[in-house]
């Protein structure tokens, strides 16, 4: 915790805690614009890469950082992981999610982008995803036909700047004069088989065949291809949400939240394991005998 908690737990001054504050984990944001808040990332991202020896560092949803100053955060942090680059003689990434489709994230500084050094592209995954699975739920009714699938294979944003039914508006940038190897697809990763209801991995929803085809397209594409953990043997076990938050409060937002995000499925609250309960946890183990 940061010096200057408040006694209410509600993040004193280091936290937003007005509209802006908003998140599926909770209602307090870090407000960014302070020097304190940005050093104590900043440093935490370091210690990964200095003291730990990581390869590099995924940074999870930026597209929820409210930042408004001048140099953004993230910005700033890819100016310091390559000044430790440099100083070091090591080559640490910064990755990032985003569900923005924006190509500032990975744009050169010089070319007034943030630095990034790769960014997710999930279309990639949406438009494989919604062809093999015949799945039109939530953010897939914006898929579901080879000629998307054709586009993400072609481009990394399907969505660059056009309409999108699900969100209700013009979506998107296209990444002009970006390389491929800027951008990481999968067919599966904790997000989309974590975040289902139960878990199911793309082997639980589609043939071997079908499987065998998403692990050809996501290796050949022209991006950078990720597996999921399992993948590599089409995993039997499933992959549930599981938490272990010690706080109540934190742990029933948590719990809340993914019940409001699965509504847009269709997915019943009684179908959705418990985040907090140990089982959920045990269920998710990979088998290694397999």
């Amino acid at each position: 915790q940061f010096d200057g908690w408040s006694e209410d737990g509600k993040g004193g001054i280091y936290f937003y805690n007005d509209a802006r504050a908003s998140t599926p984990w909770g209602d307090n944001r870090p407000d960014y614009g302070r020097s304190e808040v940005r050093q104590y990332l900043r440093d935490n991202a370091l210690m990964w890469l200095r003291d730990y020896r990581a390869d590099g560092l995924r940074l999870d949803a930026v597209h929820a950082i409210h930042d408004e100053s001048a140099t953004h955060f993230l910005e700033q942090l890819a100016a310091e992981v390559a000044g430790f680059n440099a100083q070091s003689g090591r080559r640490t990434v910064l990755i990032a999610e985003s569900d923005f489709n924006d190509p500032r994230l990975v744009r050169s500084r010089e070319q007034f982008g943030f630095g990034i050094d790769a960014q997710w592209a999930d279309d990639f995954h949406h438009a494989l995803h919604s062809v093999l699975a015949r799945d039109a739920s939530g953010y897939y009714e914006d898929f579901g036909t080879i000629a998307h699938l054709a586009a993400a294979l072609a481009s990394p944003f399907v969505y660059d700047g056009s309409y999108s039914r699900h969100r209700k508006r013009t979506f998107g940038r296209p990444p002009a004069g970006i390389q491929n190897n800027s951008f990481v697809v999968g067919i599966q990763n904790h997000d989309q088989v974590g975040n289902r209801a139960r878990g199911e991995r793309i082997g639980h929803l589609v043939s071997q065949r079908e499987a065998m085809i998403a692990a050809a397209l996501v290796i050949l594409s022209p991006y950078v291809p990720m597996l999921f953990a399992g993948e590599e043997w089409n995993a039997s076990s499933p992959f549930q949400y599981f938490t272990a938050h010690i706080e109540e409060e934190l742990a029933n937002a948590v719990r809340e939240g993914r019940l409001s995000e699965f509504a847009a499925f269709g997915w019943k609250r009684e179908d959705i394991p418990d985040p907090q309960d140990e089982a959920t946890f045990m269920r998710s183990k990979l088998m290694w005998r397999e």
